[in-house]
């Protein structure tokens, strides 16, 4: 996501936010005059699930856009926890203003409910196997590349394993085919700053190119 995307992005969500402070400010404060009700205490509920979606969701653009690949992580947890609660905060309220007491009404709300009471343990799920999201670290190559670098040269003063690595971007507007971006990397390989690739006789037992 480009700093004017992420601008765009996060400038919808804060837009959002501030129109739903001034709008519903009296029922966020309590400072409504009348009779507390259920549906006023469902609405101000629903209320506050909506602000918390709109941090979650504001923040979610700042933190791609810094690579703050955790924080973005918990971040995406959290997004998706007041996503299932926004539902059921929805469908109570809904309910409850349409006095829906029937068996519709419990159907509608015990489904919100339900949706709610699947996030986490899907959540749970997903930080073994992505059901629900994955953070790319595609963003993160140049830095992971880097730390790899940097473990390789640390295992060459033990005389540890050592590899060279090496990688390319596919270019639009210079690579014409896949073998052209196999190559650029192959070449950043064999002239890493790790270690130059030695010639088939004199390579150490313990060195493995990829």
């Amino acid at each position: 996501m480009s700093p004017a995307e992420t601008f765009c992005f996060g400038g919808i969500g804060i837009l959002a936010l501030l129109a739903q402070l001034i709008i519903n400010y009296d029922v966020l404060m309590k400072k409504t005059s009348g009779k507390v009700t259920l549906k006023n205490v469902s609405y101000r509920r629903f209320l506050f699930g909506t602000l918390f979606y709109y941090v979650t969701d504001i923040l979610w653009g700042y933190f791609d856009e810094m690579k703050f690949v955790k924080m973005l992580y918990a971040d995406t947890v959290l997004y998706f926890l007041a996503m299932g609660l926004l539902v059921m905060l929805w469908t109570s309220y809904t309910t409850d203003y349409l006095d829906e007491k029937d068996l519709f009404g419990k159907i509608t709300k015990g489904a919100g409910q339900l949706f709610f009471a699947l996030a986490p343990p899907m959540i749970v799920v997903n930080f073994f196997t992505p059901v629900l999201f994955d953070i790319s670290d595609y963003d993160n190559r140049d830095k992971l590349l880097a730390s790899f670098d940097d473990m390789i040269e640390l295992n060459r003063a033990p005389e540890l394993v050592e590899l060279a690595a090496g990688m390319a971007v596919f270019n639009s507007g210079k690579d014409s085919s896949f073998s052209e971006v196999f190559e650029r990397a192959d070449r950043k390989m064999y002239d890493g700053s790790v270690f130059s690739k030695p010639s088939a006789g004199d390579r150490p037992a313990n060195s493995i190119q990829r």
